[in-house]
């Protein structure tokens, strides 16, 4: 009878499997929009009916949505999808299931990832490497290293990153990898990056091998270095500047100053600062002659490990001195604290009182490598500043310092009004708590008088900041035990005041404090049980095809800044809920007069914050967007979202890429590409503005 029962259920699940494939068609319209407002509740068990669907399309769109929601449900629904028969559903299934945890189906996860390495379909074969890639598990690194040879470009190019993620830089110690593997992998990829024909195969070998730490890397990073792909010879630079001093290297890097790509010799520039000798010094100062920005900019800083050329480098300081640009003149302070220089006190005090608000943030920044006397001058004056990103500086620097008065500077400094200056006290706090002799009651109290302070939607950032701090400060202080201020009754009112203020941010509107709040409460107050938890209603934004109308096609918009204009396209199929975020920000002129606050030499731009210092991100209707992460590759001129270590914590920000930079793919939104006035990205500095973006078209 059992067996009976047996064979009763295998052929019943065998028929499910037919009307899988026979199920009627959908009417699209209507199951695409139930996807994406499935997508935007996180209700895996809605979108799964949806990958029954005949139509490859619409089950490719499941297939996605299931990415972003994610749980051991989703997982085991995108194992099965891995084996579609369309390589569009199987694709989406794959790159999704490398980006998920896959808990107690980890095993299953890579096996069938494994399966699709030896598909006809090359998409599918590179999908399948990308996600494996992604794997934290040695055991993948063997099946990564057959499909560097793959026929088919792409695939070796995605075995090419996979081979980094797999073992570079960011994976450094958690790796059990045998030594003869890593030259495997290494001499592999070395083949790729210097030997393949394919451009776009060279330059992500190149990538790859500059974020692996191997002395065998030296030899083709330097053939990598005279590629004819601008891009594989910038990140040969880069790979070359983190191996130690040789003669090869040092001249290489020099030579590549003159490189006709500014972008490349930026790089030389940033990777010279760790080879100088005399005439690297002396190259680096001719830099000053280029008319890009950037490259100046890059030049300068290298300067601040010069210490033992101080001499030689003081005439190229007083040229930068002058240079017309505040980015490159800002540099100057901070190099010239760093080489410690007789009068540096003097010099600093006369940049604290520049005109420009950069350069005097960089001078409270240079405070931090001044001798104690000097270095509280010059924080007392910036802490004075009127301007809150010299504060926030001078706040940042606090962490640095040992003078008796600094703890009073810091706790003034957590009362300020200003958002940035707030977190980077708070980040001083933090710093002072890695050694147990500075640690104090009133700290703690402090931070949690700050965030009873914190309040409203503009300060969400810094509320969670603030929290972040609190358990880092706390545990430190209770670690250290008999070597800290101990007495009873200021420990009660810390555990007092520690649950009225955890308690408040465990209901607080912004999911981001709300998960800072959670963590913090376990260090600190367990097992004391955390009050009831009112999660407030998240504000449902726009969601384009259910809630809002649906795009027909990109969207385009013009962006106009102090330094030129460009266009981009946003990508309506992918990211929809962040392109209509930008659109309705757009038409309410949200983005006018708002600052580029963060310029980072070859990586990205970013703006877009009303409050101008990078701590607001408010969202078009209110609250902050879910993640919307896709397959877009991080490319020159790719926009995203900016948002907080917690997930779906976007809002009204962008960043822009300088040059490709694959270690953001996957874990960021990419929502639009600038497609033209690529230039005008070059030239954009910190403090310059977006004047107005404006919508060309509205896709629909």
């Amino acid at each position: 009878m059992r067996r009976a029962l047996a064979l009763a259920l295998v052929f019943a699940l065998s028929c499910r499997g037919l009307q899988r494939d026979t199920t009627v068609p959908s009417d699209p319209v209507r199951a695409l929009a139930e996807i994406a407002g499935a997508e935007d509740r996180r209700e895996a068990q809605l979108l799964v009916r949806h990958t029954l669907d005949r139509d490859p399309a619409i089950r490719a769109r499941a297939a996605r949505a299931l990415g972003r929601t994610g749980g051991l449900d989703a997982v085991r629904e995108l194992i099965r999808l891995t084996r579609d028969g369309a390589p569009e559903v199987a694709t989406e299934a794959i790159y999704y299931l490398g980006l998920l945890d896959a808990g107690d189906a980890k095993a299953d996860a890579r096996r069938a990832l494994a399966e699709r390495l030896a598909s006809e379909d090359a998409g599918v074969r590179a999908a399948a490497v990308e996600a494996l890639g992604r794997f934290d598990d040695d055991l993948v690194i063997s099946q990564i290293v057959p499909m560097l040879r793959d026929g088919a470009p792409v695939v070796r190019a995605e075995a090419a990153l996979a081979a980094g993620r797999l073992l570079g830089e960011r994976f450094a110690g958690k790796r059990a990898a045998t030594s003869s593997q890593i030259e495997s992998v290494v001499s592999a990829v070395g083949v790729l990056a210097v030997q393949d024909r394919e451009p776009h195969v060279r330059w992500r070998a190149v990538y790859s091998l500059a974020s692996i730490r191997h002395a065998s890397n030296v030899a083709p990073l330097l053939e990598a270095a005279q590629d004819s792909n601008a891009w594989a010879r910038l990140f040969a630079i880069r790979g070359l500047g983190k191996h130690s001093d040789s003669a090869a290297v040092r001249e290489t890097l020099i030579a590549s100053l003159s490189d006709t790509d500014a972008r490349v010799a930026c790089e030389a520039a940033v990777a010279l600062g760790k080879h100088l000798d005399a005439r690297a010094v002396d190259a680096l100062g001719a830099m000053l002659d280029r008319p890009e920005v950037f490259v100046r900019r890059a030049a300068v800083r290298s300067l601040g490990t010069a210490k033992a050329l101080a001499d030689r480098v003081g005439p190229i300081l007083e040229r930068a001195r002058v240079d017309r640009s505040d980015s490159v003149r800002a540099e100057v302070p901070l190099v010239v604290a760093k080489l410690g220089a007789e009068n540096d006190g003097d010099l600093l005090r006369d940049w604290i009182r520049d005109p420009s608000p950069l350069v005097r943030a960089r001078a409270a920044e240079g405070a931090a490598f001044l001798p104690l006397d000097s270095s509280r001058e010059t924080l007392a004056a910036a802490l004075r500043d009127p301007d809150g990103r010299v504060v926030a500086a001078a706040a940042t620097a606090l962490g640095s310092v040992r003078f008796e008065e600094a703890r009073a500077m810091v706790h003034r400094a957590l009362r300020h009004e200003r958002g940035l200056v707030v977190e980077n006290a708070a980040a001083a706090l933090e710093e002072w708590a890695k050694d147990p002799k500075r640690i104090v009651v009133d700290d703690v109290l402090s931070l949690l008088g700050a965030y009873r302070r914190a309040r409203g939607e503009d300060f969400a950032e810094v509320r969670a900041s603030i929290l972040t701090a609190i358990e880092t400060v706390e545990s430190a202080r209770r670690a250290a035990g008999g070597a800290v201020e101990t007495r009873d009754s200021r420990g009660v009112e810390v555990r007092r005041f520690l649950s009225v203020v955890l308690g408040d941010a465990l209901s607080d509107p912004d999911k981001t404090v709300r998960v800072k709040a959670q963590k913090a409460w376990s260090a600190l107050l367990a097992p004391q049980a955390p009050p009831e938890i009112l999660v407030p209603q998240p504000v449902m934004p726009p969601i384009p095809g259910a809630t809002a109308a649906p795009f027909a096609r990109n969207p385009r918009v013009r962006v106009r800044t102090t330094k030129g204009t460009f266009e981009a396209e946003l990508f309506a199929s992918d990211a929809p809920v962040h392109a209509e975020n930008l659109l309705r920000l757009a038409d309410e002129g949200f983005y006018e007069g708002t600052p580029w606050h963060r310029v980072e030499l070859n990586f990205v731009l970013q703006g877009g914050d009303h409050l101008g210092d990078g701590t607001g991100a408010r969202a078009a209707l209110g609250g902050t967007l879910r993640d919307e992460i896709n397959r877009r590759r991080f490319e020159r001129g790719t926009i995203g979202m900016p948002k907080s270590d917690v997930p779906d914590s976007g809002g009204s920000q962008i960043f822009v890429c300088h040059l490709p930079t694959p270690h953001l793919d996957g874990r960021y939104t990419a929502f639009g590409q600038v497609i033209e006035g690529l230039e005008v990205l070059d030239r954009i500095e910190v403090g310059d503005r977006i004047l107005a973006v404006e919508v060309l078209d509205n896709g629909r």
